[in-house]
């Protein structure tokens, strides 16, 4: 009895141990995206804040943060997706022999557009500027009741693509577009003819020719002629509200990152992609400050808060607003 017990255990321990020698060990390919890649400017607070929301969303994958200066091209896996913050960076990654798919962030879409046609890297872009048909779908709120709304907006060459859809978006809102065109830096002389246009409001988009660490100077003065000729600005960026701009469409590092968790979700993608998108989610900064001298609410900041709900529509219907009044140290 006791002979045989010991064989038939013999036999399933033998069993067993075939099945697990013979069993195909796990494929790195498996799951698609297994290892995430973040590679920005070592400095950079974009890349530490986007870095920490993607590791509270992207839990079936590795989430490594690589400064640009740092990253070896050996360390590159065959199935690692490459996150990049900044145009620098992407370019900096576009440049490689590598197949890796790369997701572009904190990056406009004329940076992108230019990237892509000069180095043709398997990417898409999460752009960080928001649509111009939602920026003015906010004007359009802010100053609901205000009359004829005669909206400015000064574009470079970089930008002279987006002008039709300006036109559309301003069309559909009874709005009166003036479009300033340069060739090179802004500069005094563009200031003084948006300052005789009896503006109601100027729309900054996000252009690198205008916005760049050298156009802070001109940038600061065309806040203080616009509020002395009595127009306000909306737009770029979270940090240019804090600075004395009325309001602006703005993507937090949360919102940035569920937008690459979507693209890290998608299947497997087959060929290039070379697309962009906007996150489907955001917030609206306003400078209650601002707001309030320029008349576009009384005593509380909820009258303009219902007139924007009331007034603009938007692809988000979740967005939320972000109060700032705080000067940055960056007007950028």
């Amino acid at each position: 009895m006791i002979t045989i017990r010991f064989l038939i255990a013999a036999i399933i321990v033998s069993v067993c141990c075939a099945s697990v020698c013979t069993a195909e060990p796990k494929s790195y390919e498996e799951p698609y995206k297994q290892r995430v890649i973040i590679v920005g400017r070592k400095t950079s607070s974009n890349l530490s804040q986007l870095a920490h929301e993607l590791r509270q969303l992207v839990w079936q994958a590795t989430i490594s943060v690589v400064p640009k200066s740092e990253l070896n091209q050996t360390l590159i896996r065959n199935r690692d997706v490459i996150v990049t913050v900044g145009a620098k960076s992407f370019r900096a990654i576009a440049g490689k022999e590598i197949d890796n798919l790369i997701v572009a962030t904190y990056i406009s879409n004329g940076a992108y557009n230019n990237i892509v046609k000069e180095r043709n890297p398997f990417s898409i872009a999460v752009l960080s500027e928001p649509p111009v048909s939602e920026q003015v779908s906010l004007i359009s709120g802010l100053y609901a009741g205000k009359g004829i709304i005669r909206l400015g907006v000064i574009l470079s060459e970089k930008t002279k693509q987006i002008k039709r859809e300006l036109q559309q978006s301003a069309a559909s809102h009874g709005i009166d577009l003036i479009v300033r065109e340069i060739k090179g830096k802004i500069t005094a002389k563009d200031i003084a003819y948006l300052n005789q246009q009896n503006l109601t409001v100027l729309l900054l988009v996000h252009d690198p020719t205008i916005i760049n660490p050298s156009s802070g100077h001109m940038l600061k003065l065309l806040l203080e002629t616009s509020y002395s000729n009595g127009y306000g600005i909306v737009g770029f960026s979270k940090n240019f509200v804090s600075n004395g701009s009325i309001a602006s469409i703005h993507y937090s590092p949360k919102h940035i990152a569920l937008a690459v968790n979507e693209q890290l979700n998608n299947d497997s993608p087959t060929g290039p992609k070379n697309d962009s998108e906007h996150p489907r989610n955001f917030s609206i900064a306003i400078n209650k400050t601002v707001a309030k001298s320029l008349g576009l609410f009384k005593s509380d900041v909820e009258e303009l808060v219902n007139k924007i709900k009331k007034n603009a529509s938007f692809i988000d219907a979740s967005f939320e607003f972000v109060y700032v009044n705080e000067a940055t140290e960056s007007i950028l």
